[in-house]
């Protein structure tokens, strides 16, 4: 069991990452594939030693390499929170994989949702239709 905890807290925190970009990215109709991440201070290109969810935050202490801006305290709380809950679904549902897939993917809409609403003050339907279809 200790092997899935860790497993699903690592898919968390990686899932919560990718859903940073969604909800930045979406409300201001860019790709969320390409380009990859730039510093919004500055505009230089996270490398990729400078993208892993939660360890890089600690330790450029939540800030860019390049220009020392500020990262927003709500990435690394995001990456948190959803690896938290993909960790509560599996001990709530240790032997249900399909509840636990469909518990993850409303997770992941409450999370994008609430990202996006914290940061732009609007809910984009392409994040609700996409959530519908996979629900």
């Amino acid at each position: 069991m200790a092997s899935q905890i860790l497993f699903m807290a690592l898919l968390g925190l990686v899932t919560g990452s990718f859903l940073s970009v969604v909800a930045h990215r979406v409300p201001l109709g860019q790709s969320i594939v390409a380009p990859r991440s730039r510093c919004p201070g500055c505009g230089t290109q996270i490398a990729a030693y400078d993208n892993v969810p939660l360890l890089s935050y600690l330790a450029l202490r939540g800030r860019c390499r390049n220009c020392s801006e500020r990262v927003p305290l709500t990435y690394p709380l995001l990456e948190l929170t959803v690896a938290g809950a993909f960790v509560g679904l599996l001990i709530a549902h240790p032997d249900d994989g399909v509840e636990i897939a469909l518990g993850a993917a409303f997770v992941a809409t409450l999370a994008t949702i609430t990202l996006t609403d914290l940061e732009h003050r609007i809910i984009p339907n392409k994040v609700l239709i996409v959530s519908a279809v996979v629900g």
